[in-house]
């Protein structure tokens, strides 16, 4: 029998999240929609093969609540699960309605196994793949690892081939590597560095005044940066020396700041905690989320404040090892999250042709933007997530057109300064003004108008509905 293990601190993170609301598994799950012939039965032997060799898919936890441990069991009976859909009356939503019961479930984090892959077939040559894992025991950078070797050793099993080495660290060496870490001149040095920023974090800014316990079942819409401004983004990145990632986050840090108000901005940005090929090639649960402290100056230009943003985007990444929860031990949080993936959203799966959906990315506190690379020919794809506590679906999908909108803009902005960009979209504003009507003789003063209808509503700002009545009271007429 394999060693059990003390919870690294990164796991003891999630463990205690978790612990402080049970109902809500903390859980990334995901479907990557194949079209084409599958071979499952192989699908099977990669993804028993990969999952042995990454580790972390035969995680079992042990102990107790106070001290929680991990361990391997290689020979777990762990296998990828088939389940055809095909009969029913509708496939497709059969399957959206199984994984969504699945992934939404809460886990007893000793009891129940913390990760799990099934095909549910919905057509014939159509599938999804679907799989989840607990944080707990695997991070979103090391469930991406898991699916690139699965996915690799498929194609070469297809082909007739030996796989290659996976390359991956034994979870022992992974975290011996983080325990390391916290006793070196390097830990003292990241410390440092959050204690000086950490006194300088605003409070979060919010896209709704609202609050609500988090969601393990978020409210997500999706869409595409044209190829125009795919283009403009990448150009800007060049000439900011910074990265289509750095230009994103710099453009919804924008988008906040105008939506709020606020000159002064954090996002919660995750980072992989991952500095090696071989870390990369991992499982494990290394990751980390860390604040992006954003200052907007309406008087710089997209230059010069994308410039600004990837250099405090730098600085967190040097430092990105530095545990969160330490920071955030006096804090509720830090802001919007933003997640830059890494992961390809179009596998090369044997013949197939694929497309990746993020169901959850885990416990969904307020709001998350994924951000994905660019097909090569297509746009950026940007998914939102929203608690459904605080966002319904229009909300949701009007902040994401406004914010392709916004990006649209500042992307193209060049010189001009931030102070020229407008955050709503055509549509809203020929809505707004000029406002068509015929034109009238008569005139009245503001307060006579505000007297004339008191129970309508007269101002919309987010969740906050006044009417004339209350206004006129705010404004002392």
């Amino acid at each position: 029998m394999n060693a059990t293990h003390p919870l690294t601190a990164a796991q003891l993170g999630i463990w205690q999240g978790q612990q402080a609301s049970p109902d809500v598994p903390y859980i990334a799950a995901q479907y990557i929609e194949v079209h084409g012939d599958l071979d499952v039965e192989l699908l099977q032997a990669a993804t028993d093969q990969g999952s042995r060799e990454l580790e972390s898919a035969t995680v079992v936890l042990e102990g107790t609540p106070t001290q929680p441990q991990w361990r391997v069991v290689p020979d777990i009976d762990d296998a990828l699960v088939h389940i055809d859909l095909r009969d029913e009356t509708d496939p497709v939503a059969a399957a959206q309605k199984w994984m969504a019961n699945d992934f939404s479930q809460p886990r007893d984090l000793f009891a129940d196994r913390l990760i799990a892959a099934v095909v549910l077939t919905v057509g014939d040559d159509h599938h999804y793949w679907y799989s989840r894992v607990h944080h707990v025991v695997m991070d979103g950078a090391g469930a991406a690892a898991l699916i690139r070797r699965i996915v690799q050793i498929y194609n070469h099993l297809r082909a007739g081939n030996t796989p290659p080495p996976s390359g991956a660290l034994p979870l022992t060496e992974l975290y011996a590597a983080q325990d390391r870490y916290r006793s070196s001149t390097r830990f003292e040095a990241d410390a440092a560095y959050w204690r000086a920023r950490a006194h300088e974090l605003p409070e979060p800014a919010r896209l709704t005044t609202r609050t609500a316990p988090p969601s393990a079942v978020p409210v997500i819409a999706r869409a595409y940066a044209t190829a125009e401004v795919t283009s403009s983004v990448e150009a800007l990145a060049a000439s900011s020396g910074g990265t289509v990632a750095s230009v994103l986050i710099a453009a919804f840090g924008l988008y906040l700041s105008r939506c709020t108000s606020f000159d002064d901005v954090v996002l919660s940005v995750p980072v992989s905690g991952r500095t090696t090929a071989r870390d990369r090639a991992s499982g494990g649960m290394v990751s980390n989320v860390l604040p992006l402290h954003i200052r907007i100056s309406d008087g710089e230009n997209a230059v010069e404040y994308s410039q600004r943003v990837r250099a405090e985007l730098s600085g967190v990444l040097r430092h990105q090892k530095y545990p969160f929860h330490e920071i955030t031990s006096t804090r509720s949080g830090f802001g919007p999250v933003v997640n830059v993936m890494t992961f390809e959203t179009a596998l090369e799966l044997g013949q197939t042709t694929t497309d990746f959906h993020v169901l959850s990315s885990g416990m969904v506190d307020d709001i998350v933007l994924n951000l994905y690379p660019p097909l090569p020919g297509g746009g950026i794809r940007i998914d939102l997530e929203a608690n459904p506590a605080l966002y319904t679906e229009y909300q949701v999908r009007g902040h994401l057109d406004r914010f392709l909108h916004v990006l649209a803009e500042f992307a193209e902005l060049n010189d001009g300064a931030l102070r020229e960009l407008s955050v709503l979209t055509a549509a809203e504003r020929s809505a707004l003004v000029p406002r068509s009507a015929e034109q009238v003789s008569q005139t009245a003063t503001l307060p006579e108008l505000l007297r004339g209808v008191p129970d309508d509503t007269a101002v919309i700002c987010g969740d906050i509905h006044l009417t004339y009545r209350q206004l006129r009271e705010r404004i002392d007429l």
